[in-house]
């Protein structure tokens, strides 16, 4: 598995550049756009902070960009159910965000990266973990995690969160960044809604990479 070590960045690498409403089919979102300002890395967090004041906790869902999924509806990964289940709970169990790390793709090794990698996983047969062991190439980058302490003190959030994630090397790549996590809220992911190409992904992330993936129909978290 990748090396997920983190360090918190400097106070004020991260600025706030933008605030604005956003109407979305899962409802109406207020929208942060952040930029780092050493990197460039730009992070766009989708948020619904209602009664932020006085919650205990805050749910929080940190999405990797995947441009197939998110623009293309593939169905080769699971990505976009993802992103679609972390909308629809920002929308109903506020306070909540959804925080989308722009040009991540590949798990943050970049959209360059992720074109040769799916090109040897289709030739070879292979799932996305194995692909990159024949590559001798890592499997994912977390660096850009590393902005997710700022984004949160710059919008005022303060509690500990409910970090939705499957993965456990994001939660602690989050955690070593100096993310204060109560709670893990599993994603639901629907098998019969993946290709074979990524229900062989899915049964790998499970099998070698440990995720703890909801594999249910029910719409009860």
């Amino acid at each position: 598995m990748s090396d997920c070590s983190v360090r918190t960045v400097a106070n004020q690498a991260v600025q706030l550049i933008g605030t604005h409403a956003l109407s979305t089919r899962f409802g109406a979102f207020t929208v942060h756009g952040f930029e780092h300002s050493a990197t460039g890395q730009i992070a766009v967090a989708l948020s619904n902070l209602e009664g932020i004041e006085s919650a205990p906790t805050c749910l929080v869902r940190v999405q990797m960009a995947c441009l197939y999924a998110e623009a293309f509806g593939s169905i080769d990964c699971d990505c976009r159910q993802q992103i679609e289940d972390g909308l629809k709970l920002v929308q109903t169990r506020p306070p909540a965000m959804l925080i989308h790390f722009y040009g991540t793709d590949g798990r943050g090794l970049g959209f360059l990266s992720k074109l040769r990698m799916i090109e040897i996983e289709q030739k070879e047969g292979l799932a996305p973990y194995q692909a990159t062991v024949q590559m001798s190439r890592q499997y994912a980058d977390y660096r850009c995690l590393r902005m997710v302490p700022e984004v949160l003190a710059k919008l005022g959030i303060t509690v500990p969160l409910q970090l939705v994630t499957n993965n456990p090397e994001k939660r602690s790549a989050l955690a070593q960044a100096g993310v204060n996590i109560q709670r893990v809220v599993n994603s639901r992911i629907h098998q019969k809604m993946l290709s074979e190409f990524g229900r062989r992904e899915l049964e790998e992330k499970i099998r070698v990479l440990g995720h703890e993936i909801r594999l249910a129909d029910a719409d009860e978290r």
